[in-house]
């Protein structure tokens, strides 16, 4: 029985054997003519723009995508119903691109380069070589046509009195309006596309500049005079009181950088340091000065504390009063100046020995003393 399978088997590689060997032989035949006749030439599915480069040499290759890029470059382009001219624009090509990745393509080991060859089959390869090109004039004279600067929201404060108007229609908005510009390097982008590919979106490619102030933005200003014109904002501190009306606040918010915060610092704090001025008080520091020789004191002034109305936590407490969130009243916060020696501090003001001393005798005195 044995015997059988063996004799089966051997018959089997006999009738077979032949044909595996030269299946091997046919197949590595064909790697090796692959492998020399693609030694100088780009692999299959090699585009450059839509300019098929598969299976020609660098130089062939190069020679056909100049071909088409110098066709192109007699053309005008219109975007809209404005006109680039190619044939001013000075462009050139790059082909640095080209030559690495030929290099890197055809370099290697053999397996690398098999696998390489392999891949072209079922991938294709994408070159985009760098184009330069001189556009400026055309596009400066297209953007001094098209662009349009944003205008920010405003308010428009009325002071003609109105018995018959409300608060509200006293403050007007003037709403913001979004600008426009000429995206150049899009422009630019679509002028090399069409160079590589022939194709070119005809729309004119812009931007929109929005404003810095916005209609939300003044809006949120014009509720927060509103409340004021009912209800001053009153800053206190002791006896002393200022109120900030709505023609004051007008002067204080941010109408122009557009910042999340209503008010604009630099105005507040300007504002602010007029009311600092009635309540900050300077330091002075504590004189004590003794004479050992005629063990007397030849010059002595009390300490006392100063006062600095604190601008950032003001400024922070009227943001949020104007916001709604705070009530109308604020007490201003003031920090207390310590001098830094004070009229108790008599140890370190240099008195070490005894300056003076009484002597009362009881003899005689009354009971009670």
């Amino acid at each position: 029985m044995a015997k059988a399978k063996k004799k089966i088997r051997f018959k089997f590689l006999k009738r077979n054997l032949l044909p595996i060997i030269l299946s091997g032989v046919l197949s590595v035949l064909v790697v090796i003519t692959y492998q020399t006749f693609t030694v100088n030439k780009y692999y299959p599915f090699t585009f450059v723009g839509d300019t098929n480069i598969s299976f020609l040499t660098e130089g062939q290759a190069i020679r056909k995508i100049q071909a088409n890029f110098d066709q192109r470059l007699k053309q005008k382009l219109e975007f809209d119903s404005f006109t680039v001219d190619l044939a001013t624009a000075t462009a050139t090509l790059d082909y640095s691109a080209l030559t690495l990745n030929f290099q890197d393509s055809h370099q290697g080991t053999l397996w690398k380069r098999f696998n390489q060859q392999l891949q072209a089959f079922f991938l294709s390869q994408k070159i985009s070589p760098r184009i330069n090109l001189y556009l400026d004039k055309q596009l400066d004279k297209i953007a001094a046509a098209v662009d349009k600067p944003s205008q920010n929201a405003e308010l428009v404060f009325d002071e003609t009195p109105n018995t018959e108007s409300s608060s509200s229609a006293r403050i007007q908005i003037k709403e913001s309006i979004n600008g426009l510009t000429l995206d150049k390097r899009t422009a630019e982008e679509e002028v090399k596309n069409f160079l590589l590919t022939g194709k070119v979106k005809t729309t004119l490619p812009l931007k929109v500049i929005p404003p810095k102030v916005n209609t939300d933005h003044v809006i949120r200003a014009r509720q927060a005079l509103e409340a004021i014109m009912k209800e001053p904002i009153r800053l206190i501190f002791e006896e002393n009181s200022w109120d900030l009306e709505a023609k004051q606040l007008l002067t204080l918010l941010d109408l122009t950088t557009g910042e999340a915060l209503l008010l604009n610092k630099d105005q507040t704090y300007t504002y602010l340091k007029g009311i600092a001025q009635e309540i900050d008080q300077e330091v002075q520091e504590g004189l004590f000065e003794f004479n050992p020789t005629t063990k007397r004191v030849t010059s002595f002034k009390p300490s006392q504390e100063g006062r600095r109305l604190n601008l950032d936590q003001t400024y922070q407490i009227l943001t949020e009063t104007i916001s709604g969130s705070s009530p109308k009243t604020i007490t201003l916060p003031v920090d207390t100046v310590k001098p830094k020696i004070a009229t108790s501090d008599v140890n370190s003001l240099g008195i070490k020995e005894l300056l003076g001393r009484g002597i009362s005798n009881f003899t005689g005195s009354i009971a009670n003393r």
